[in-house]
């Protein structure tokens, strides 16, 4: 009787929305933090910004693609994990320096610092190639999804996106295009 109570339960959150009700909108600022690396990028008027590196602009079209993927994740499978496979996961909460076993945290705020929603990213599945010669050159095969949690772990969910673009490194949404003018406004060079 109880294993088909939490079958039930478990089945019930298939299909549906990983981030129900994510408003990307009210979203103010993220914060990703890694076992090697964080990165606090927020909004400063019309703009997103990396305040820890002296208010450098933020690429705006990572920033809106990487909301966008968070509020349109669905679940996929629902996982039950030891404490052992959850390190083999990497779906424990990162500590500096655990590569092997930490994921990646991620926080989105709103207004005055209010908790939006809090995930936790594991390690993304790769997914074998069935064809001679494949992917498996290259790595061990393709990535087919990936391991998130929105409770630090406890909860674990296989859903079918990749979510590489949530990268703790500020170099990866920092703007890189310093100047756009166009040549034929140029006078002298």
């Amino acid at each position: 009787w109880s294993s088909k109570s939490r079958n039930r339960a478990t089945t019930g959150a298939l299909g549906k929305l990983f981030l129900p009700g994510l408003a990307v909108n009210d979203v103010e600022k993220i914060r990703i933090v890694g076992a090697q690396d964080k990165l606090v990028i927020a909004q400063s008027g019309d703009t997103w910004v990396a305040p820890d590196k002296y208010g450098y602009p933020a690429d705006f079209q990572k920033v809106k693609s990487a909301l966008m993927k968070l509020s349109e994740i669905k679940i996929g499978q629902v996982m039950r994990l030891t404490e052992a496979q959850k390190g083999s996961l990497k779906m424990k909460p990162p500590v500096a320096g655990n590569t092997t076993e930490s994921g990646t945290a991620v926080e989105l705020r709103g207004a005055n610092g209010k908790m939006i929603a809090a995930l936790l990213l594991g390690d993304t599945r790769r997914r074998k190639s069935k064809a001679p010669g494949g992917f498996e050159s290259f790595g061990g095969g393709y990535p087919d999804g990936q391991y998130l949690s929105p409770d630090g772990g406890k909860n674990v969910y296989l859903v079918s996106e990749t979510l590489d673009d949530l990268s703790p490194k500020s170099r990866e949404w920092l703007e890189t295009e310093i100047v756009n003018v166009n040549s034929s406004d140029l006078a002298e060079f």
